[in-house]
């Protein structure tokens, strides 16, 4: 039997190239061939599926986390391809709790991460842009690109949250022309507006540190700065699906050098020549930690099962916990089900994944096998 498995990651347990290599592994050893595909929906994880995908060299950039501490984040090379997670540099992850902070976080390090690999000769890039701890539109990431943000009087600001209600003037003029020509794509897996109750900061910005008391600041901070941007660019993005991702560096990205939007699973996919690879496919293993009825709207499961019902390809779901309704699941693609937690407790789920995710498989290919 021929085999695809893209499986995204189990967040906290299992990342989502261990759990499709261990799909393989263990199907081979029961006489099945097996393409594992790593898959990301355009958070964590992007930089590892892309790469895979594209064979690409991955390369260290020393760069600042969204508070500005030097680090080191890796970064992806494909011939003229780079590819980028913004996560590994302005992302949540890499913070201790106690350091959440919008109003100071940045996306400073993100720009430097592209500029790096743009004066290395690379005209593409890939930007994966989930679990971002900012909330500051792009400022900095547009900032360390070259553009210039100004306040009273002419005075530089530094790049961050609390300074976009300050932001009165936007300079372009120590801005590249390889930064100008890059052909940027954002790998993103939310629909978000820039601004309002649906908008960057109100959906994401308490899960980033924002409180009662920071929210309308940061909100009133984006609504200047889009202001500024639309004068500035002439253009208005703030209602683009997607804008109001990672704090709004969609917007940014797409307002000032004409980045496209994506969704994150679909590049993915793309680059892994997926619709190719399923026209031999007797069978199509997907899944995530956990998968819920939002599942059926665009997330990486949905879009992986849909391929596989257009060629009408058998696919089963692998999660920690399901609480989707299975007509619905079907109704996309899904035709099984297996939970974790079905098969061991919480616990083991959680910190003995691999040896769970193999008695799941047992059970796929007793009931497969007939």
């Amino acid at each position: 039997m021929n085999i695809i498995s893209a499986i995204g990651s189990f967040k906290g347990s299992i990342e989502s190239k261990d759990i499709n290599n261990l799909v393989k592994s263990f199907s081979e050893e029961k006489g099945h061939k097996v393409d594992a595909i790593p898959v990301a929906d355009g958070g964590d994880g992007v930089l590892v599926a892309l790469g895979n995908s594209l064979n690409a060299k991955y390369i260290e950039i020393e760069t600042v986390n969204a508070l500005g501490k030097e680090i080191t984040a890796k970064a992806g090379v494909a011939g003229d391809v780079g590819i980028v997670e913004m996560a590994l540099a302005s992302g949540l992850a890499i913070l201790d709790e106690e350091e959440y902070n919008p109003l100071k976080a940045s996306t400073y390090g993100t720009g430097i991460l592209i500029k790096k690999l743009a004066e290395k000769g690379i005209k593409n890039i890939i930007l994966g842009i989930g679990g971002s701890a900012t909330n500051d539109g792009g400022f900095g990431c547009l900032s360390a690109l070259g553009f210039d943000f100004f306040g009273e009087n002419g005075v530089l600001l530094t790049p961050n949250g609390e300074n976009l209600l300050k932001i009165k003037k936007i300079s372009n003029r120590n801005v590249s022309e390889e930064i100008k020509n890059l052909n940027i794509q954002i790998a993103c897996d939310v629909t978000n507006p820039l601004l309002g109750e649906n908008g960057a900061t109100y959906i994401y910005g308490p899960q980033k540190g924002a409180t009662d008391e920071t929210l309308p600041i940061l909100e009133s901070g984006m609504k200047n700065y889009s202001d500024i941007v639309m004068e500035f660019c002439g253009k208005d993005f703030s209602k683009l699906p997607g804008a109001g991702a990672a704090g709004g560096l969609g917007y940014g990205l797409s307002s000032f050098l004409g980045a496209k939007m994506m969704k994150g699973a679909e590049i993915v996919l793309e680059y892994a020549h997926f619709d190719e690879k399923l026209k031999n496919a007797d069978l199509l293993i997907t899944g995530e930690g956990r998968v819920d009825n939002q599942t059926a709207f665009g997330k990486l499961p949905q879009i992986v099962a849909s391929r596989g019902k257009s060629q009408n390809v058998k696919c089963i779901a692998i999660c920690g916990s399901s609480i989707a309704d299975r007509e619905t699941l079907k109704g996309i693609g899904i035709d099984e089900v297996y939970q974790l937690i079905d098969f061991a407790s919480l616990d083991e789920c959680m910190n003995n994944t691999s040896e769970v995710v193999k008695k799941v498989l047992e059970k796929i290919f007793k009931k497969v096998n007939g």
